[in-house]
């Protein structure tokens, strides 16, 4: 406070999107076509040459349709971002924050379900079975279930 005033390190507000009569929905609509299309001949193409290219080059082929999707997507999205949103570095601190705090909330959500199917497979037979087969030695495997489910190693008792 200076003076008995407020000072702000910024008076002016940055807008984050652009006005809509600023926004050339025309040209996103192209780009999404295109890229559609694209997209469609990708997968119908590839495909096709790779039924007739040698077969040891098939299989680069046919792994190549998810990655081109993905890049023309990607390059979609990137062509369609500055078209909406007022590009400065204030505002990519915001989006690039957001789309960081999504992200850390979705790793969680997966990190946690990946623990809790871990933690339900070897909690029922099945689970135990595999368990056992897969890995020969499990501290929850008892003498019964490597009788039922023919596991090759001694189990151990609790």
């Amino acid at each position: 406070m200076i003076d008995g005033t407020w000072v702000f390190a910024a008076t002016d507000t940055v807008q984050l999107f652009n006005d809509w009569q600023e926004v050339q929905f025309v040209q996103i609509g192209c780009v999404l076509g295109v890229c559609g299309i694209l997209i469609a001949l990708t997968q119908w193409l590839l495909p096709f040459f790779a039924d007739v290219v040698p077969s040891r080059f098939r299989l680069y082929f046919l792994a190549a349709v998810p990655v081109i999707r993905l890049a023309l997507i990607t390059v979609a999205i990137l062509w369609i971002i500055p078209l909406v949103f007022n590009v400065t570095f204030e505002n990519f601190l915001v989006i690039a924050g957001g789309a960081s705090v999504a992200i850390g909330f979705a790793f969680k959500d997966y990190v946690s379900s990946m623990i809790a199917e871990w933690s339900r497979s070897s909690s029922d037979p099945i689970g135990r079975a595999i368990g056992c087969v897969l890995a020969n030695t499990m501290a929850r495997c008892s003498r019964l279930d490597c009788e039922r489910f023919q596991c090759e190693h001694q189990p151990t008792t609790m």
